[in-house]
């Protein structure tokens, strides 16, 4: 329904320019309404971000178009109407407090706990790069402080300096492992198809490996809790409570942020898989 400050970063700020032409200096950001000469130079995303669910008449249309959810683009002038939204942000927003503030005092609670932190590194190119920056920022916002074991599976051999490079940017213990990415017992690699429903091998493999394999790994012994990040996942701001203590205090055995409904061609006989296994 929104676009995220990053889309409207670029989105606002590209389209705004476009509009005052070269030369033009651009409008520091107020937490007023634009007036109508001065809304074409009003380019930061935290004006848009903030123009378009305050007052959604005075967003530029470029705004309009990327932070506004289609009921509310339309031109009619600001009324007591528009500050309902406002009123719903301020109180998820202190929702959210609340809850930020009960997991701090849980996991204050529970104290350090078994926890290690386990990325899987597949053969793209791309990943190698994504991993440094994930591992800089999961330093920078939370392990700098914690000092969790970090441990790093990977399908292809990586140099030695690769390996020094991303362990460089991490102020605790940071390992790497090598997978073997095996196929069942008994499943020739000829009968495996290249394909399946769009997913290559490889990534099916790394599949295998998180659904079940990856609680076996000896590198993992001796810990109670596994924090498991992609090589894209990135915390963009500090993480003000342990993970591993929230979830020792809660007495939980699984944790997770997000919940999204599987594609039916992908998740078809898995329950019935589970339940026989």
């Amino acid at each position: 329904a929104t676009c995220t400050p990053a889309l409207a970063r670029g989105s606002c700020r590209s389209a705004a320019r476009s509009r005052a032409g070269a030369g033009t200096r651009m409008a520091r950001p107020s937490r007023r309404p634009p007036p109508a000469a001065a809304r074409r130079t009003t380019t930061c995303w935290r004006t848009c971000w903030r123009t378009a669910t305050r007052w959604p008449s005075a967003a530029p249309s470029s705004c309009r178009a990327c932070c506004l959810p289609s009921p509310a683009r339309t031109a009619t002038p600001p009324s007591a109407g528009t500050a309902l939204p406002r009123v719903r942000l301020l109180q998820r927003a202190r929702a959210a407090g609340q809850r930020g503030r009960a997991r701090r005092r849980a996991a204050a609670g529970a104290g350090r706990q078994a926890g290690v932190i386990v990325y899987k590194l597949g053969p793209a190119a791309a990943e190698l790069t994504n991993l440094e920056a994930s591992v800089w920022r999961l330093d920078r916002y939370f392990n700098a402080a914690r000092r969790y074991p970090v441990v790093v599976f990977h399908d292809e051999p990586l140099a030695r300096a690769v390996e020094a490079r991303v362990s460089s940017l991490s102020s605790g213990s940071l390992s790497f492992a090598r997978l073997a990415n095996e196929l069942p017992a008994g499943l020739p690699r000829e009968m495996a198809p290249a394909q399946v429903h769009g997913f290559n091998l490889s990534y099916r493999l790394m599949i295998r490996w998180k659904a079940g394999l990856l609680w076996g790994m000896p590198q993992l012994r001796g810990y109670e809790f596994v924090w498991l990040l992609d090589t894209d996942a990135f915390l963009l701001a500090p993480l003000t409570y342990d993970p591993f203590a929230l979830l020792a205090a809660s007495n939980a055995s699984y944790g997770y942020v997000d919940v999204n409904v599987e594609t039916g061609a992908v998740a078809e006989g898995l329950a019935e898989c589970v339940e026989a296994f």
